[in-house]
């Protein structure tokens, strides 16, 4: 499912008299977003085509000047960039030569769009790798700020205007919403307003004056910092707040990494009349001023559970800005009430919006993936979380974690599906979503265990080939006042498999799961995979079915675009126990049963523990415990027809440390094919320290794990003699 969540103005406020405290916030008012985009999205189609480079050094295949007259800046947003090992795409102002380069994890992480550059004219290049064959950027639009700005309405400026300029480095102009950011801790996270949120989103610091007909100049491309949603909530006021990672400018650094600065979070919100600072980029009728950060004090005026009234000068363009008490904040600016001495921000400890700041991950995960071109049949990046899941944000745009997809055969490109999450469930007690994404994690709301990372993605080449195919990772699951103590260590690869019935790429995650409490758990593993799958334009007419009923290995349930198995998602498990693949508005068994397949399913599996009984193994407009597809628009489906496959796997361990206290999941993720396609393991011998040779480590490993399974259990039936005998059969280097 996709969430496009709407600003919805949400009266809750009257005007008060001119610094005067008001006791309670009243209830009613309309809204002014103090917003100031400054610029404007514009057609601009270019296309290099598909470049080689047979020289032996890296070498310009492409160049070509994007010119628009009269533009004071523009920036580009590429449709579509392919890359061999070793490209990159240049862009160069030329008004002041800045530069910026972008390879294939830069223009991820920056949402496959350039910095800001000041003039007209930008020149743009391939850069191709040596002895590579292909490498394309196509460009659709560009953003630029043609007509000067008029510096804005001035509708909340509270008396004179005392607002003066600053140079914080603590925060930054946000576009290209035409808002304020503010980064709160030493990993770069931002706080903003929810509706300042879309698009590709970067952060401005020490940004010069303006132009003396109010269009903006940007800074450096050092001084710029790509931005992604990890969660917001854009409902008016007091419901209006964001919280956003920071990528990297061109040098490698985060913003607190360049300056060195951040703002806390407050721990208590100060008493009414109490007076307040709010730095911020708002408009100005004096252009040069317009959009540079500027700083004003005021009074707190009131304060309601989720918001503070003030009137502190803000102006358009002061959205997302942070309100501070003693040099801590306390709410972001949202709202204009058309009074300009009352003026609304959200409080920061909200709970939904303390939530997503706890949750802030890195912007750009290191990707694994199976090739360095994207633009082979078959390439598959995945860019996970932690935990093993990855989600855009709900409202769209680029997130930090994502995956991406290359069909086999012509025409198709490659996507990015929509969400794949993990979450634990504990009976109908307790439960965990384990996943970094603020959306999900605001939206997932009641667990009451305690999932804590122990150890950040790691990414290695472990193929040997160069390219960074696989990614290490551990966390903990605690708490529920239950004495649990769960360990897991996340190994995960991805690879492509051209023998067997299709050319696909596949995902392995293997849980590696101990139990370090005193007492056995019995414990469900739900793998969630929302796929909106997008090469056809339209997710409604997503198909979901299973074969798994017979004699497979593994079960398994899969998504895809209608009739094109090419694009088929499937998820699998040798330890699942149960399935369903969804379609929204069926109701599997009828009224009064359980709750029918909708929007929000993930919610439904949250709040049902697990995989509600009567979803499990039924495909929709197919029926239980049956092989088959649903189609696009199976009988009972409603629009949107969302669909989405769950696998539930149940795990149980007995007492830490000892026997049967450890074990490990596998997850199959096949892009490419509607079955499961599983890689082989090249030496499973090697069961203990993958270093390329069977020797006393694993023998050791085996006999530890005897009559249990775990990883030296070869054959899948516990480790025994048979896992023996082939251990010393193949011992020595692997082949």
């Amino acid at each position: 499912m996709r969430f496009w969540i709407p600003v919805a103005f949400v009266s809750t406020l009257s005007a008060a008299a001119v610094g005067q405290p008001v006791q309670q916030v009243p209830d009613e008012g309309d809204y002014i977003l103090p917003t100031a985009p400054p610029g404007e999205m514009r057609p601009y189609p270019v296309d290099s085509g598909v470049a080689a480079n047979a020289a032996a050094a890296p070498s310009v295949v492409f160049a070509e000047v994007i010119h628009v007259d009269d533009a004071a800046w523009i920036r580009l947003y590429f449709a579509e960039v392919q890359l061999d090992d070793g490209g990159f795409v240049r862009v160069t102002s030329l008004l002041d030569g800045e530069v910026q380069e972008l390879d294939e994890a830069a223009l991820a992480m920056w949402g496959n769009a350039s910095a800001y550059f000041n003039g007209d004219s930008l020149l743009v290049e391939i850069v191709a790798g040596a002895n590579t064959d292909a490498n394309r950027v196509r460009i659709e639009e560009i953003e630029v700020q043609l007509e000067p700005a008029d510096g804005g309405l001035i509708t909340n400026i509270c008396g004179a205007d005392d607002r003066v300029s600053s140079s914080e480095l603590w925060t930054g102009r946000l576009l290209p919403a035409g808002c304020t950011g503010s980064v709160y801790s030493e990993d770069s996270c931002v706080v903003s307003a929810g509706h300042c949120v879309g698009g590709s989103m970067v952060l401005q610091f020490n940004v010069p004056l303006s132009n003396p007909n109010c269009s903006l100049n940007n800074p450096p491309v050092s001084e710029q910092f790509p931005l992604a949603t990890v969660g917001l909530l854009a409902n008016g006021s007091g419901q209006d707040w964001s919280v956003l990672s920071s990528g990297t400018n061109n040098l490698g650094e985060t913003p607190y990494e360049r300056y060195g600065q951040f703002r806390p979070i407050a721990s208590a919100m100060p008493p009414v009349g109490a007076t307040l600072t709010n730095p911020g980029y708002g408009v100005d009728t004096q252009c040069t001023f317009s959009q540079t950060q500027q700083t004003s004090d005021g009074m707190l005026t009131a304060l309601s559970p989720t918001t503070i009234q003030h009137n502190i000068d803000t102006t358009g363009g002061s959205s997302g800005s942070a309100i501070l008490f003693h040099d801590e904040i306390i709410g972001v600016h949202t709202h204009s009430t058309g009074n300009p001495c009352v003026n609304l921000a959200t409080r920061v400890d909200r709970a939904d919006f303390t939530v997503a700041r706890d949750f802030c991950p890195p912007l750009a995960p290191t990707p694994i993936r199976t090739a360095s071109n994207a633009g082979v049949d078959g390439y598959l990046l995945i860019a996970p979380d932690p935990y093993g899941a990855w989600a855009p944000p709900f409202s769209g745009g680029t997130g930090s974690t994502t995956d991406r997809y290359n069909p086999v055969g012509a025409g198709t490109g490659q996507i990015a599906a929509f969400t794949s999450g993990l979450q634990l469930y504990i009976g109908g007690t307790h439960r965990v979503l384990l996943s970094t994404s603020g959306d999900w994690n605001a939206t997932l709301t009641g667990g009451n265990l305690t999932a804590t990372i122990t150890q950040e993605v790691v990414a290695s080449d472990e193929s040997g080939n160069g390219i960074d195919d696989t990614a290490d990772s551990a966390f903990e699951v605690s708490g529920g006042g239950i004495g649990l103590a769960l360990t897991f260590d996340l190994h995960q690869h991805v690879e492509q498999v051209t023998s067997g019935p299709a050319q696909v790429s596949v995902l392995t995650q293997e849980y590696t799961i101990s139990n370090l409490g005193n007492d056995p758990i019995d414990f469900l593993l739900v793998r969630s995979f929302d796929g909106d799958l997008l090469w056809d334009g339209d997710f409604s007419n997503d198909n979901v079915g299973t074969g798994a009923n017979g004699t497979q290995d593994e079960l398994y349930v899969y998504i895809s675009e209608a009739g094109d198995t090419a694009t088929a998602i499937t998820v699998s498990s040798a330890q699942g126990t149960a399935y369903c693949g969804g379609k929204h508005g069926i109701d599997p068994d009828g009224p009064g049963g359980s709750p029918a397949y909708n929007f929000g399913t993930d919610v439904q599996v949250w709040d049902s523990f697990g995989l509600p009984s009567g979803w499990q193994n039924h495909v929709a407009g197919v029926g239980y415990d049956t092989n088959g597809d649903s189609g696009a628009s199976p009988p009972g489906s409603t629009d949107p027809r969302d669909g989405f496959i769950h696998m539930q796997i149940p795990v149980s361990l007995a007492a830490g440390p000892g026997p049967d206290s450890t074990t490990t999941v596998v997850i199959h993720h096949t892009y490419g094919h509607n079955a499961p396609v599983i890689p082989e393991e090249p030496c499973p011998w090697d069961c203990a320290d993958d270093d390329g040779e069977v020797g006393i480590v694993d023998f050791l490993a085996l006999l530890a794990d005897w009559d249990n399974s775990g990883s030296c259990d070869i054959d899948g039936g516990g480790v025994g003699i048979t896992d023996f005998l082939e251990l010393l059969a193949n011992w020595g280097p692997c082949p």
